[in-house]
């Protein structure tokens, strides 16, 4: 093989691979991508199995040809490279020649690969069904359901991953993802033009690691292909393709959450509520999480109180003209509630001590944070 590539093609995607490639893994190999020239253009492979990564990108092809190479040394390489075009070479015994000009007299790296036959294949997927959506509407989506992590040793399904439905609401068609931990819950959704009716009711749950690797990839503007297929879940723009295997097992009906519940709606200076749950977060620990919120008489005062540490309280002015409600929430969540939440105010929606209270914008109330109460 030999070629030559401008670096600006190919940069960002080598960056954003790493997280791909420089996962633990048994196969050492997935450590590596794997780079084919054909014509006048080339591919970049990458793979940890869940996850599997084609990018199609122009190139000058002098001589077809296959190599594999480990990825973070590509990345480093080209990364520090000056010039606007990389050359590679395939040498014998499976070395790599990596330089800034065809000749590469100023600057040549020669890289040990590995055997390209030993690199696991991408799947095959023919004849997918995509369903085209905005871009920057699923990065937002893929956001909010990464918000919501599990811990290290989590094995269930509906905890490391996060649940993809098409849905008919009310006459409108729209993807829905929900994410949970168990202590709070994301949902967001969105509408969407759908061309083949039996994409309809279509539902998966989508390993939140590999949700994670799929936002780097996604661009703010434009749209993007979604699919659903042989136990794959699809992401396809118009040079790249992400392959992410699906999680076997069941999610949890968690409908009944989402419903009105005849909360009271309390409206909040975001920043001003973000500061004050901070501020009172500091004196949380392991042993003593939550904090007491208290809605009275146009005040929400928020008390926290741990024997390892202090006390503290603070309150703020807010329009509230109900009986008194106390309960006990964790304040981190709401932080990374707000955190993601856009505009300037924040709406939250309480019952009771018992029942889950709802955070979101004012603006867009379709993407909810759910946040379950703590014992007093």
């Amino acid at each position: 093989m030999k070629i030559s590539v401008e670096k600006k093609n190919i940069i960002e995607t080598l960056a954003n691979i790493q997280g791909i490639t420089g996962k633990r893994s048994s196969l050492a190999i997935t450590e590596n991508i794997l780079i084919t020239a054909q014509e006048n253009k080339i591919s970049i492979c990458a793979t940890d199995i869940e996850t599997g990564f084609e990018g199609i990108y122009p190139a000058d092809v002098e001589k077809e040809g296959v190599v594999t190479i480990n990825a973070k040394y590509f990345y480093d390489i080209v990364k520090k490279i000056s010039g606007e075009k990389i050359y590679i070479k395939e040498g014998e015994n499976r070395l790599v020649m990596i330089s800034d000009t065809e000749d590469g007299e100023k600057l040549k790296y020669n890289i040990l690969g590995a055997e390209p036959d030993d690199f696991p294949q991408l799947p095959k997927i023919e004849e997918v069904s995509y369903v085209e959506v905005d871009s920057l509407l699923l990065k937002n989506m893929i956001m909010w359901a990464t918000m919501v992590t599990p811990g290290a040793t989590e094995k269930r399904a509906h905890i490391v991953g996060a649940y993809l439905e098409i849905i008919d609401d009310k006459g409108q068609n729209k993807i829905r993802m929900i994410s949970t931990d168990g202590k709070r819950l994301t949902k967001t959704q969105f509408q969407c033009k759908i061309d083949d009716e039996q994409e309809k009711g279509k539902k998966i749950i989508i390993p939140k690691k590999a949700l994670s690797e799929l936002f780097k990839f996604l661009k703010e503007k434009g749209k993007t292909k979604i699919g659903i297929k042989d136990n794959y879940f699809i992401v396809k723009n118009k040079s790249e393709t992400i392959y992410v295997n699906i999680l076997s097992g069941q999610f949890p009906d968690l409908t009944s959450l989402f419903k009105d519940e005849k909360r009271i709606e309390v409206k909040l200076k975001k920043n001003r509520f973000k500061d004050m749950l901070e501020r009172m977060a500091i004196l949380t620990s392991d042993n003593y999480k939550g904090v007491f919120f208290k809605f009275d008489k146009n005040r929400l005062v928020i008390n926290a109180a741990n024997p390892e540490k202090g006390e503290a309280f603070e309150y703020m002015e807010i329009d509230f003209k109900d009986k008194k409600k106390e309960m006990m929430f964790n304040p981190y969540y709401f932080i990374d509630a707000i955190n993601i939440i856009e505009g300037e105010d924040v709406l939250i929606k309480i019952k009771d001590e018992h029942i889950p209270c709802i955070v979101c914008g004012i603006k867009n109330q379709d993407n909810i944070n759910i946040i379950m109460p703590m014992k007093i």
